[in-house]
């Protein structure tokens, strides 16, 4: 709607708005899968159990 004025300043906060929203979802679908990846391999630490703890189930 910005880029179709007839004042410039308007149509250039239009064109710089379009930009930052292409570029932004560009970067979301490239950085954050592979961010995800990277996470992934991180191995998850296990917790030590009492046994006595544990209810018995006799």
């Amino acid at each position: 709607v910005m880029t179709t004025s007839a004042f410039k300043m308007n149509v250039d906060l239009g064109l710089m708005t379009i930009i930052s929203i292409v570029g932004a979802l560009i970067l979301d679908f490239l950085l954050l899968p592979a961010l995800l990846l990277l996470g992934r391999n991180e191995e998850i630490p296990e917790i030590a159990v009492d046994a006595e703890l544990l209810p018995s189930s006799a």
